[in-house]
């Protein structure tokens, strides 16, 4: 069996090394908005549209997580998902970006059921991939998880191509995405 590290470490090679006429695709979120159900979405068309002959092995090949925006190195035809703050550096990486939102007090109640369904681990694991500013216990009384930062960022973020869309308007917009 490969090791995580390996395929860890070949992974991005093997994603760059393969060319692609499609841009870099992130799919980016307040978390618990629907971004994982687009993100599979997404990367499964990908991977039929270029790996018709091995749609599965395309699957791993396409699909990727930025939860560092600032540290990725986007490949072309690859399907990320994030949950970071935009940053200014996307704009030289010819990535497109779908922002995909859903009322925040949702987000936050929906994180407090993953809490009491997956434990403190999800929970350490979700703050991060947010880059959260406080603790759980303080989700009541403020924005921890950082919702306007992500909303206001991702709607102010210039030069990166990018669709803002409410998780309810998904289904209106099926083909479309």
């Amino acid at each position: 069996m490969v090791s995580f590290a390996l395929k860890a470490w070949a992974k991005p090679r093997l994603q760059a090394a393969l060319p692609s006429a499609f841009s870099p695709l992130i799919v980016a979120s307040i978390g618990r908005s629907g971004s994982t159900l687009l993100w599979d979405a997404m990367r499964q068309s990908m991977a039929a549209v270029r790996f018709p002959w091995n749609p599965k092995l395309g699957l791993k090949i396409v699909t990727d997580t930025a939860w560092d925006l600032e540290d990725t190195a986007f490949a072309g035809g690859v399907v990320y998902k994030t949950h970071d703050l935009p940053r200014s550096s996307l704009a030289g990486t010819g990535a497109k970006v779908v922002f995909v939102f859903g009322p925040a007090s949702e987000a936050a109640l929906s994180v407090v059921s993953c809490r009491d369904r997956f434990g403190d681990t999800w929970i350490e694991e979700h703050f991060a991939h947010l880059h959260a500013t406080g603790e759980f216990d303080e989700l009541p009384v403020r924005d921890v998880l950082r919702f306007e930062e992500q909303f206001k960022g991702w709607l102010a973020l210039s030069g990166v191509p990018r669709v803002m869309i409410h998780y309810d308007a998904l289904w209106d917009h099926e083909e479309d995405l």
